[in-house]
């Protein structure tokens, strides 16, 4: 499962359109900038995240509604995508547009992508697609309130997403049993509201780790407040705090998986905003142990991590304020991993964009990229051999 991850090939360059996005401020911006940036590198609407503070940008003039934008991106986006030459093509017009902080999921044989920042605001649109290739929005049935930085897990043969933030973090957790249509399961569950926390089907129960609280008037010189407890629940609805001493330190942007009957928790930033290369492991969620690692993916937050075939992949994040990762790792064991070496020439750095694993083919879509804005393209590993 190591075979090269494909992108479409380019065409013109981006700085021209990047240009243009630093033009006349938005009015409901002001008195707003200044402000740190939330820790997914976004801002209050009409503002953009510049070395850690809201600066004012042009307000994004694309289509305001989920119900509007359709097949909206295949004008616009393409002008906003990274562009870079090499690599081949998933599909040549995806329909929802760049974005970060968006969910990404496999479940009962389709992926399904929503929500997220959407040219600075928070959105609730849902799509699904079989391939990867030919997306179809999904209008019909209940929905979560717009938000990015959410979680989602399949368990007991549903869909969940927990948590998350608009302007202020969540804690509701919502399910579905087809992917269309949801229900709320609890609009306030135990745990306090986050988002950029860690979530997983463990053991038939629902686990939640870590990740930020966040007040959006905080005080300049303040760090985002990180979180350090481990919580879980049978039914998403009554939750058990399983320890607030997990052992590692309290952090936010992490990933965690389940791999070889144990919940592992991979990478983060603490509350210095310190990015972090730490692997640790439960056998039962309440006590964990760091895992010597040796040579591997190095700091990072905003990555992702998935499950495929019978490894685990690490890919992309940040590793500071002004650098992304351009790199994907794997490792059969948790403790030894191996760098991915053939990515291909059109592959590029990012954070905070979704990943699955469908088929056995790992998954990346849409995401964030210093210099490069958001992104909307899809990325598919080959099938594996």
């Amino acid at each position: 499962m190591h075979g090269g991850l494909v992108r479409r090939p380019s065409a013109a360059a981006l700085w021209a359109a990047t240009a243009a996005l630093l033009a006349t401020p938005a009015g409901c911006a002001r008195g707003l900038e200044g402000r740190h940036c939330f820790p997914n590198h976004t801002c209050f609407e009409g503002l953009s995240c510049l070395s850690e503070r809201c600066v004012v940008v042009a307000p994004d003039t694309g289509p305001r509604t989920s119900a509007d934008r359709g097949r909206a991106d295949a004008d616009g986006a393409e002008s906003r995508r990274p562009k870079r030459d090499g690599g081949a093509p998933t599909d040549p017009s995806i329909p929802w547009r760049s974005r970060s902080g968006h969910g990404l999921a496999a479940f009962k044989g389709k992926l399904w992508l929503g929500g997220g920042y959407v040219g600075g605001s928070a959105d609730n649109d849902w799509w699904t697609s079989a391939d990867g290739r030919t997306w179809t929005m999904v209008t019909a049935g209940r929905r979560w309130s717009p938000r990015g930085g959410f979680e989602l897990v399949e368990h007991a043969g549903k869909l969940w997403l927990l948590g998350g933030m608009a302007y202020d973090g969540t804690s509701d957790v919502w399910s579905s049993a087809d992917g269309a249509d949801w229900a709320d399961a609890a609009a306030e569950a135990h745990w306090s509201p986050r988002y950029g926390h860690g979530a997983a089907s463990f053991k038939g129960r629902l686990w939640v780790a870590g990740g930020f609280e966040f007040t959006p008037d905080r005080p300049r010189e303040e760090r985002p407040h990180v979180l350090g407890d481990v919580w879980s629940s049978a039914d998403g609805k009554t939750w058990k705090l399983e320890t607030d001493k997990p052992g590692w330190s309290a952090r936010g942007s992490v990933a965690m998986v389940v791999f070889h009957d144990r919940l592992w928790l991979i990478g983060g930033m603490d509350g210095a905003r310190a990015r972090l290369d730490e692997v640790w492991s439960s056998a039962d969620g309440k006590t964990w142990t760091k895992v010597d690692a040796g040579d591997h993916f190095g700091p990072r937050e905003g990555h992702a991590a998935v499950v495929a075939g019978d490894a685990i992949w690490v890919l992309c994040g940040s590793r500071n304020d002004s650098h992304e990762w351009d790199d994907a790792w794997t490792s059969t064991d948790g403790t030894h991993w191996k760098k991915v070496t053939d990515l291909g020439a059109g592959w590029y750095p990012r954070k905070y964009f979704g990943a699955a694993a469908l088929d056995r083919r790992v998954i990346i879509a849409g995401g964030w990229s210093l210099g490069l804005s958001w992104s909307n393209g899809v990325w598919m590993s080959p099938p594996p051999k």
